[in-house]
């Protein structure tokens, strides 16, 4: 029954991926990688909800831009930071997390797969707050996190075929620089998987975000859902998403993230 199960599944990726666009470019899902084969600029703002800290409510709003460019022999770069506001009750800190600058390349295939290889620069401050309004892209937890300069490595293939489209990620996130005492010092392990579908110029989108923590850790695993619907008749796309936590260790402080933004293209 596995077995044949297995079989159907690689029968139908293949006759997708027959079907799929060599130069793919798919909406850009909320909190997977941005990367793909169309030149970018992806701003987003958002608010995020924290279990309240006894009679004090807990919330952060955060902005985030990225942007990459490809140019037509599949060779590019990307950039990526993002700043938040942290409140608790009256009290109130913000600050900027880590900058991430890199390159990729978009191998054409009838499977693309877009490869990225970049350097998460230490840029935050651990006493300003501003890493607790990243929480909702769990995929960038350890490109965020505080006093930590990493390498990140990731693999993203992609398929659009009629009007559904898929998306995967699979990367690790190393740590060079950090504290002694700093509480990420192992890499980490990154796999996301998304779909959706497009018509009548509106993309509804469905992710999985998941994290799997190497070294002496006591939760192994962390995932987040996210819905997001983007319309795409326009040269800016606007869109909308749900980020929830699916493990009790994140629902300890996020509950939910709303988040906007919009894509860009850019004519390179």
């Amino acid at each position: 029954m596995r077995t044949n199960l297995g079989t159907g599944l690689v029968t139908g990726f293949l006759l997708v991926a027959a079907t799929a666009s060599a130069d793919v470019a798919i909406p850009t899902f909320a909190t997977m990688d941005r990367l793909d084969g169309e030149s970018k600029i992806i701003p987003s703002i958002g608010y995020t909800m924290f279990d309240s800290n006894g009679d004090e409510s807990v919330a952060a709003q955060n902005l985030d831009l990225h942007a990459h460019f490809v140019a037509p022999q599949g060779m590019g770069g990307y950039l990526q930071i993002s700043a938040a506001r942290v409140s608790l009750g009256d009290e109130t800190e913000s600050g900027l997390n880590n900058l991430e600058l890199g390159g990729l390349y978009q191998l054409h295939s009838s499977v693309p797969v877009v490869f990225r290889a970049g350097l998460s620069i230490d840029t935050s401050d651990a006493e300003d707050g501003a890493f607790f309004g990243s929480y909702w892209r769990t995929t960038d937890f350890m490109a965020n996190f505080p006093d930590t300069t990493s390498v990140r490595v990731s693999a993203s293939p992609m398929i659009r075929s009629g009007i559904g489209f898929f998306r995967a990620d699979v990367g690790v996130d190393v740590p060079i620089d950090a504290p002694d005492d700093n509480d990420v010092t192992d890499p980490m392990v990154r796999l996301n998987v998304g779909g959706g579908v497009e018509t009548g110029g509106i993309a509804v989108m469905g992710e999985l975000a998941t994290i799997a923590l190497t070294g002496d850790a006591d939760e192994r695993f962390l995932h987040t859902v996210a819905v997001t619907g983007r319309y795409m008749n326009a040269q800016v796309r606007p869109s909308l998403s749900l980020v929830v936590p699916l493990d009790e260790v994140i629902r300890e402080f996020m509950t939910l993230s709303i988040q906007v933004g919009v894509e860009v293209p850019l004519p390179i």
